[in-house]
């Protein structure tokens, strides 16, 4: 996605602590609704901690550039990203994070109105977290999965 140019030596401690610095400097802009300039300092993060195989600092960061592009109305770019975030954390065990990135997935095909997609993103990540015997995700996922169905079936009322 972003280039790689490997990153080794005494470099590799500058460079982390240059990639933390853009990452923070993102924060910043999205606590603000820079959407745009948060995505530009994430994005140089991304780049970063991809050329240093960091994929848990790079699963973060995709899930927080993702969620940019969704406030900016760059919604393919986001799925991707989101897929992305998702892949990186299901691999590393990390389910917290997977499930952020699979529900934001998830409830951006809702809100494109892409309800049978949202549906079953859904209910598969239900189902992932009822295999794991997790007792924290299954709930928000049937929530939402209920709210999907709903609009679904109920008639529009304007």
């Amino acid at each position: 996605m972003w280039p790689r140019r490997p990153i080794s030596g005494s470099r590799k401690r500058d460079e982390h602590a240059r990639a933390r610095l853009f990452t923070n400097v993102g924060i910043l802009y999205r606590r603000l609704d820079d959407y745009t300039n948060a995505a530009k300092y994430y994005r140089k993060a991304a780049t970063i901690f991809e050329a240093m195989n960091d994929k848990q600092a790079l699963a973060q960061t995709c899930l927080n550039l993702a969620n940019c592009f969704s406030n900016i109305d760059r919604f393919e770019e986001s799925d991707k990203l989101y897929e992305r975030s998702g892949k990186l954390s299901d691999e590393l065990g990390l389910t917290d994070l997977f499930a952020q990135a699979s529900y934001n997935r998830a409830y951006l095909s809702f809100l494109r109105g892409r309800y049978s997609d949202a549906l079953q993103a859904f209910s598969r990540l239900r189902h992932k977290f009822e295999i794991s015997g997790s007792q924290r995700h299954p709930p928000c996922a049937t929530w939402t999965k209920q709210k999907s169905t709903c609009n679904l079936i109920l008639p529009k009322t304007h």
